[in-house]
This record gives structure tokens, sequence and C-alpha cells, in this order.
């Protein structure tokens, strides 16, 4: 009994110090990256393979995208939501994105509105953010077959809306 005890506590030895080397191992390749920067890992002349873009300004919640290295912003913007009132006029979709950066998202602070049908001349309105169609009324000049009801509509105007006042009966020539 006394052998196999012996022999079963070397095995248990040989086990112990296998496990000690490999976690020191563990440690020493932890230690010697630790020191670091992401950067300083990937510094060869290749580009990542993904980048980061941090996105603000008008949308619903601020964060960081990650997308694969050559996308696109189209391809960034489709990851967030855009807030109503948000201003994408200013953005190239077709941008290639190379490395990482920030995304600023501007607020509209005026919307640009089309009015035609039966008003007495087609016009464009520069209206506040905000807008309904009940707030276009004082601004437009109507022909005599308008339909003032048309202007108890409480929709939100939205940035290019094209809004066509309807005749009371009958056919309105719409002035072109």
């Amino acid at each position: 009994m006394d052998i196999e005890e012996i022999e079963l506590k070397k095995s248990e030895w040989i086990f112990g110090f296998a496990m000690l080397m490999f976690i020191l191992s563990i440690l020493w390749i932890a230690h010697l990256t630790s020191g670091r920067s992401l950067e300083q890992l990937n510094s060869s002349n290749e580009p990542a393979a993904f980048i980061e873009i941090k996105v603000t300004g008008c949308i619903k919640q601020p964060k960081t995208v990650r997308i694969p290295c050559g996308s696109q912003v189209r391809d960034c913007l489709k990851k967030i939501r855009l807030r109503a009132g948000a201003d994408v006029s200013s953005i190239d979709f077709d941008q290639v994105l190379t490395q990482s950066g920030t995304l600023e998202i501007r607020f509209l602070e005026k919307i640009v509105v089309e009015i035609q049908g039966c008003v007495e001349q087609k016009m464009w309105i520069d209206m506040p953010l905000g807008s309904r169609i009940c707030d276009l009324k004082e601004r437009v000049v109507l022909s005599k077959d308008a339909d003032s009801a048309f202007f108890k509509r409480r929709r939100r105007l939205k940035n290019n809306d094209i809004v066509c006042v309807p005749p009371k009966k009958g056919f309105c020539k719409a002035s072109r």
C-alpha cells in the first residue's frame, strides 16, 4: 500500500507542476502585451479590419459604431436611428471610411415646404422645425376655389414636403 500511495503522490506532483508552468506562461504573455496599446499591436502597414465611428448629434442615442474598414458613410448611418429634424443634406453618403473618427449629425434649424395646388402662386416657404399644415394658413395666398378647411390639419411638416391645396369642389387649375 505504501508504494501505490507514493506513486500517486508523484503523479499529483507532476500534474501540479505542469499546471503551475501553464499558469506562469499565460501570466508572462499577459505581462508582455499589457504595456502595448492596440495601435502598437496592429502597427503593421495593413489597414485595420474594423474601424470605430463615434456618431453624435441629432440621433436617438449617441453611440460608437463598429464597421469594416472601407465601408461607406451610409453603412454607418444604417446602424443608428436618426431623430426627426436631422440635417443629412451636408453628409456625403458615398464617402469611404478608412480610419476611426467622429461623425456629427446636425439639427435642422428650419424646413422648406413647397406649396402648390389652389394657391395664387406656387411657392417655397421656410418654416420653423416642428411646423404643421395649420401653421401655413397665414403665409399662403389662396385662390378663390381653395378649400380653406384643408388648413385645419395638424400633420407635422417635413423638410422638402410638397403641400397641394385641394379645391372646394370640382377642378382647380394649379399654377405652374
